[in-house]
């Protein structure tokens, strides 16, 4: 096909790019909220360089250990109220 007829082809919109940018949002909304999005950072950053999880055990067990404790003090807020 030329890039004329291309041009001339209706864009159709792909379903799932809506959904996997839906997710993408619904992902960093949780967690900005975690409180943990700097240990994210560093966890994507690290598969990203390296390719390989096994390779960022420190960078995980920082994200787990931030995850763990903010989910614990949001766990005893909710409880108190």
């Amino acid at each position: 096909m030329s890039t004329e007829e291309q041009s001339k082809q209706p864009f159709i919109a792909n379903p799932h790019s809506r959904q996997q940018e839906k997710q993408s949002e619904e992902y960093d909304e949780i967690i900005i909220k975690s409180g943990c999005s700097q240990e994210n950072q560093e966890l994507q950053l690290c598969f990203a360089d390296k390719r390989d999880w096994r390779l960022c055990k420190a960078e995980m067990a920082k994200f787990k250990e931030c995850w763990r404790k903010n989910h614990d003090e949001q766990s005893k807020d909710q409880m108190s109220t």
